[in-house]
């Protein structure tokens, strides 16, 4: 009997994928955990092994196709058989990043290799419920639908997961109704109970992310092209970079802070610390690995930096887990340093440049893009004094790094002198930071930046 090949939901927030490349041709042998094609999500590529042996019979979507998630793309078989006549009912490619009435989306955590296979009929079931029995690895075919016509609704796998008493049943039958998951929502309710005001509040932001999204795809402005313009598709991260970037413009009211630090003691001190490193053969450590390191003990020392806003719930994170912006070919990429506060620089140096370099060549885990309370972006090699950083939501902070300049600064006793001088952004989300919490954080930057033997304490 054929099985279908689906496209794998890895992760809560991942709603579509692209094929970047089928690894195998219709016909070839397959076996069981045999890597068959590479996807790209929102946020890093991955590979789908297959989790039955046989012969691909059929692919429904060829390479560079964007399909939602939980959708046949391919069929595997006997030898000779034939791919059922249900593959040509397959749900159609949608193009990359198109606007979604359900856009919420939390950061979770997922494994490095999808296995996507299913079998049998589709049970009737709404969108959202076929992704939280994605989420939680139960089958639809074990559920009971409560919807209209017996479909199966996000509340039913909420019930047969054990969390029905997370929700009470009018809210239940109002998240079915409007095709809100309960997954995303804190509920106001004793016990954190998920009340009806709840799941109209999550409707309400969804459908509200849902016209803001929608006015980046396609762009209301006709734009004129020449016969010898380059036209190319956008990919998938650049997409969910835009749809990220205009979240948080419409979401998050910003203050950006601008401030200066003297590098003089730091820069000495990594000079002498690299002629050590350099007589003990050992790589040096670059500047970023002293910022990193400064801001991770900042955020520990100031745990409103590391807040997110939940419905009317300010989470305070337990770690420090700083994302690192680094730039790639297919644009900007975010791996995470996890418990970036317990890491020595020698560890830290290392972490952070296997970081990097598999950001890179995108090799990353959609776990290591995943988690970030608080980012660190860094444009000072470009020659860019003060910028302004963007909030990647949830998070509620953000550092940009900007040049070391030289200056002349009047010294004691009315002597000028040079100083080297680290320009320095902090953008905060004004709905959970007040603008004066910012400039204790900046405070407590600039002391560790000025006296970096701290960070060997």
């Amino acid at each position: 009997m054929a099985v279908e090949i689906i496209m794998p939901k890895a992760g809560m927030a991942m709603e579509e994928g692209t094929i970047i490349q089928w690894m195998k041709s219709v016909g070839d042998r397959i076996e069981t955990g045999e890597v068959i094609l590479e996807i790209e999500t929102d946020k890093t590529a991955m590979e789908v092994e297959a989790e039955t042996s046989g012969c691909l019979i059929g692919i429904i979507h060829d390479a560079g196709a964007t399909v939602p998630v939980t959708q046949p793309i391919g069929w595997i078989g006997a030898e000779g058989e034939k791919p059922p006549a249900a593959a040509s009912e397959a749900v159609p490619a949608v193009p990359s990043g198109a606007a979604r009435a359900d856009s919420a989306s939390v950061n979770a955590t997922a494994k490095d290799v999808a296995f996507a296979v299913s079998d049998g009929p589709r049970p009737k079931a709404t969108p959202a419920a076929r992704r939280r029995a994605a989420d939680l690895g139960i089958g639809l075919a074990d559920a009971s639908g409560t919807g209209p016509a017996g479909e199966i609704i996000a509340a039913d796998i909420e019930a047969l997961a054990g969390g029905a008493s997370r929700i009470s049943p009018l809210a239940a039958h109002a998240a079915g109704k409007t095709g809100v998951d309960p997954a995303l929502i804190t509920g106001s309710g004793h016990g954190g109970r998920i009340l009806t005001r709840d799941i109209a509040e999550q409707g309400a932001i969804q459908r509200n992310l849902a016209r803001i999204q929608g006015k980046i795809e396609p762009f209301a402005t006709p734009v004129w092209r020449s016969d010898d313009d380059v036209v190319a598709k956008a990919s998938g991260i650049r997409m969910a970079t835009a749809r990220k970037m205009l979240e948080s413009h419409h979401t998050s009211p910003p203050v950006t802070l601008n401030f200066e630090v003297n590098a003089d003691r730091l820069i000495s001190l990594r000079t002498e610390i690299n002629e050590l490193r350099e007589k003990n053969g050992e790589e040096k450590f670059s500047l970023n690995v002293f910022f990193l390191r400064a801001v991770a003990l900042s955020t520990r020392r100031c745990p409103w930096m590391r807040c997110s806003l939940s419905g009317d719930a300010v989470i305070e994170h337990a770690h420090v887990n700083l994302g690192m912006a680094v730039a790639s070919s297919t644009g900007l990429m975010v791996p995470v340093i996890a418990d970036a506060d317990q890491l020595s620089l020698t560890r830290l140096s290392e972490v952070t440049a296997d970081l990097a370099s598999r950001a890179r060549a995108r090799k990353l885990s959609l776990d290591e893009m995943s988690g970030a309370t608080f980012t660190v972006t860094n444009l000072g090699m470009y020659g860019i004094t003060h910028f302004t950083p963007i909030v990647n939501p949830p998070e509620s902070a953000i550092l940009g790094i900007g040049t070391t300049k030289k200056e002349l600064c009047l010294g004691e006793g009315g002597t000028v002198r040079e100083e080297s001088v680290l320009c320095l952004s902090l953008t905060i989300d004004h709905r959970i930071i007040d603008g004066a919490q910012g400039a204790v954080f900046a405070q407590q930057l600039t002391g560790l930046l000025e006296e970096p033997l701290q960070f060997l304490l």
